[in-house]
This record gives C-alpha cells, sequence and structure tokens, in this order.
C-alpha cells in the first residue's frame, strides 16, 4: 500500500505510519511566516503556518502577530510602575491603547505624606528606612516592637530593655525587693522630703513639707517660702511664684505707688510707674508725683523748665496755654527812656526782641507823639520839653500881622508875647516904645504914628 497519504494508518504493515508523506508549500496569511507547509504529524495533517503563529506572542502594535485574525488581544491591558519609598511611595499605570503604550497616570511620590519619623512600623520621612532613629532593642518606650513600653508591668518596678526584651532591673526609690524580684517591690517607709517619691508610702509625693523661708525677707518678699523642686531641693521662689504667694509682690524694677516695697529691695515706691500730670506748654511732659502711696498731680512750679514769666522764645513758659503773651513776658527796657518813653520795654517780635515802633509807644504812652505837644512833657522823647510845639498864632496889627505867636507855658497854657519877646523876633520896622513917622503901625497897637519921636513938637508931617 502507498504510504503517501496522511491518514495516520500503517497502509503497508512496516510499523511505520505514513512515513512516505511529503510535506506540501502553503501560502501562510498576512502577519505571518509568507511560507509554510502542511506536515504530517501523529495528530494528523498540520499547517505550519497556523503552529507558527499560534506560537508568537501578539505584542501591542496593532498586528495579528499570532494570525487568529484578531489584533492585539493578548497584549497586557494594563501595566503599572512603582516609585518613592515609605508613605510616599505611589503607582502609575500605561495600557495599550490603538496599537500604542500609552500612559494613564505617571508615577509621581507623594511627598505631601512625608512627616517627622515615628515610631509606627513605618518609613514616616520616606528616606528608605523604617522606624530610623529607634532602638528598638534598647528603647524601654519601644521595646521590640512600637509602642510597647516596659514600665508598669509590676508596681514599683523599673525596667530596661534588652535585645528587644523588657528587663526588670530594680524598685523604685522608697521601694525594696527582698527577694530581687519584680513582683514584689513594696514600700519602705521614711519621713517624707523633697524629693519627688513617696517616701512614707502614702501614695503622695513631697506632701505636708514644711518649706524654709525665703531668703529675701524686705517689703512685700515678708513671709514668703521656699519651693520643693524635685530635681534640686528646696530653693528660692521665682517671680510667678513669689506673686503667688504674695500678690503685692513685682519684679519689675519700677514700682507701682502704693506706699510698699513691691520688688523687695527695701525701697518704697522708687522709681514708680506714674501718668501724664496734663499740664500744658512746657510743662506738657510733666506727670503725677507719688504720694503716701498715692499719685497726685504736680504743682506746676514743681515742673523744672517752668517760669512764671514769659520769655521771647515761641514757647509757653508759664505753662498756661498762650505763648510769649506780652502780659507775661519777661522784657528788658527799651533803649530810649527819655521823656514820656521812660518805662517802654522792647518788643517780641516772632521770638525776636526789638526795639518799639511809633504805635507800640504810642499804645504804651499816649502822650508820645513825633511832634511836641504845649504840656510840659517831652513828648518825642529827645529829651527836650516842649520845643517844637505846635504854635498858635494870635494876629496884631502892624508890622506884627501874621508873625507874632503865644508862647507856651505848660499844660496846654499858652500867653501872648510881651513887647521884649516880639522884639527878639526881629521883626522889620518893629519898636515897642514909639511909631516913627512912616506911616507904620511900629508898635503893633493898631495905630500909625501916634507917638512919634518928635511928639510935642508938632504931628509928622503930611
Amino acid at each position: 500500500m502507498d504510504e503517501k497519504e496522511c491518514d495516520l494508518i500503517d497502509a503497508d504493515c512496516d510499523g511505520k505510519i505514513d512515513e512516505a508523506y511529503q510535506k506540501q508549500p502553503t501560502i501562510c496569511n498576512t502577519g505571518c511566516s509568507p511560507q509554510g507547509y502542511k506536515i504530517c504529524t501523529n495528530e494528523g495533517l498540520k499547517d505550519t503556518c497556523i503552529s507558527e503563529a499560534s506560537a508568537a506572542q501578539d505584542l501591542c502594535d496593532g498586528i495579528d502577530n499570532d494570525c487568529d485574525q484578531k489584533t492585539d488581544e493578548d497584549a497586557i491591558a494594563s501595566s503599572y510602575s512603582d516609585c518613592g519609598v515609605g508613605v510616599c511611595a505611589a503607582r502609575g499605570e500605561s495600557r495599550c491603547v490603538m496599537g500604542e503604550i500609552q500612559v494613564i497616570s505617571e508615577c509621581m511620590p507623594d511627598q505631601s505624606k512625608q512627616t517627622m519619623e515615628i515610631c509606627d512600623d513605618l518609613d514616616n520621612n520616606c528616606d528608605g528606612v523604617v522606624d530610623d532613629g529607634f532602638d528598638k532593642l534598647n528603647d524601654p518606650m519601644n521595646c521590640g516592637t512600637c509602642g510597647k513600653v516596659c514600665e508598669g508591668q509590676y508596681p514599683n518596678a523599673l525596667y530596661t530593655c534588652m535585645m528587644g526584651q523588657c528587663v526588670f532591673s530594680a524598685c523604685r526609690m522608697g521601694f525594696e525587693s527582698y527577694d530581687q524580684q519584680e513582683h514584689d517591690c513594696t514600700c519602705s517607709v521614711q519621713p517624707e522630703m523633697c524629693n519627688g517619691i513617696d517616701d512614707d508610702c502614702d501614695l503622695r509625693e513631697d506632701e505636708d513639707l514644711i518649706a524654709p523661708i525665703s531668703m529675701n525677707q524686705q517689703g512685700e518678699c515678708l513671709g514668703s517660702y521656699q519651693i520643693c523642686d524635685v530635681t534640686t531641693g528646696f530653693r528660692e521662689p521665682n517671680a510667678m511664684e513669689r506673686s503667688m504667694q504674695n500678690p503685692n509682690y513685682s519684679a519689675n524694677v519700677q514700682e507701682v505707688c502704693d506706699g510698699l516695697d513691691n520688688n523687695c529691695n527695701n525701697l518704697i515706691d522708687e522709681n514708680y510707674l506714674t501718668e501724664p500730670a496734663g499740664l500744658l506748654g512746657v510743662c506738657a511732659n510733666a506727670t503725677k508725683k507719688c504720694v503716701a502711696g498715692r499719685l497726685v498731680p504736680i504743682e506746676i512750679t514743681e515742673y523744672m523748665g517752668y517760669q512764671n514769666f514769659e520769655s521771647c522764645d515761641g514757647l509757653d513758659n508759664n505753662c498756661n496755654g498762650s505763648i510769649d503773651e506780652a502780659e507775661s513776658l519777661m522784657l528788658d527796657n527799651a533803649l530810649n527812656q527819655l521823656g514820656v518813653c521812660s518805662g517802654s520795654k522792647r518788643v517780641c517780635d516772632n521770638t525776636v526782641l526789638r526795639e518799639p515802633n511809633t504805635q507800640e509807644l504810642q499804645a504804651f504812652n499816649p502822650k508820645y507823639n513825633l511832634v511836641e505837644s504845649c504840656d510840659a512833657l517831652d513828648n518825642d522823647c529827645d529829651g527836650r520839653v516842649d520845643e517844637n510845639y505846635e504854635p498858635k498864632v494870635y494876629y496884631l496889627p502892624g508890622v506884627c500881622a501874621n508873625v507874632v505867636f503865644k508862647k507856651c507855658i505848660g499844660n496846654n497854657l499858652y500867653q501872648n508875647l510881651t513887647p521884649q519877646e516880639i522884639l527878639a523876633l526881629n521883626i522889620p520896622n518893629y519898636n515897642p516904645n514909639t511909631d516913627g513917622c512912616d506911616r507904620l503901625d511900629n508898635d503893633c497897637d493898631g495905630r500909625v504914628d501916634e507917638n512919634p519921636p518928635n511928639m510935642g513938637m508938632g504931628a509928622c508931617p503930611p
């Protein structure tokens, strides 16, 4: 029989099956090997295109790598990447989409979760080490594992941590174990002392102690006492403790005005705290004074810088709220003290002292005038009285007409001139004793030539 057929039969009975079968060439589908064969196997006729393609892995490339008419069906749907350490650790994701690997979420360590390291079996500070800084082999608060505290397993027993195990070391101070067993720490009764220990075994520490008096017993520290400090024993009280012992105590350098030695330096109300006195002018910075434990206003005259008069300086020297007011100014006499200017003062003009002007002199003395008056006064302050006074004219006839004046005799009184005084005026043709035959009234009596020199010898010729 012919063994050229692949029928899984030993047709020629030679112990071989289909040994004469020749493989037949075949063409593979697109995406697979272009050339394949049909071969005879123990399972029958097989196409190598299919067998080779079946063995191929389907990739994320948009191609039917395994020639099963499906694309990328065996590609990994999602892949993940890890980053960061400890509590900051994170995961990113990628997927096969349309024949390409696409990043769905990037891997970014979450640094916001980073904290200071604590003992909790986590890497809190994200440095790659869990519980770094904690010695679980020797830490009695985290012995062997986080949070395992050795203390308190038995009353009054003290423990240490060795190789991660809590080990009894001794009894608390004031307690004894006669058989050195951790469960047998009993109280040893002693007088109570300032040491943070229950010496008398009454479940209280440092109670009912008699404290020594404080070294400073001055002022408001009188009666104060020392404080029990479990680390050092009795000590001097601090400022807060002194205040609790006596509310009037103050650690400040400045005292309160209360008649007490608040800061315990044996001085009462020194450098006391005060308040504004409410004064004006240069006294505005004045403060109240402490008298018998009370703040009282100071007398204005007590303030340094106060004057009972004003100075020409633009300041309120007498603290009355007015600056350089005239009635309070202490001024030097004016340079000219003659006549009615006697007693006049210099003038303060915008912080400058100067001599008074005409208006100011007239305000000082209404008698002042640059023109003299007939008043027996030196009105213009030049050292002369009634000189060049304003004249009063009286009229005489004859050659005296319009040139003769009354004379001033003081107090605004005037008197006619005597003939001799008129003669002194050198009036032309004036003769008080006789008239000349000159058709003039030479003696100014209103008559002409009535008494010529040749009187008794006839009248003046016509």
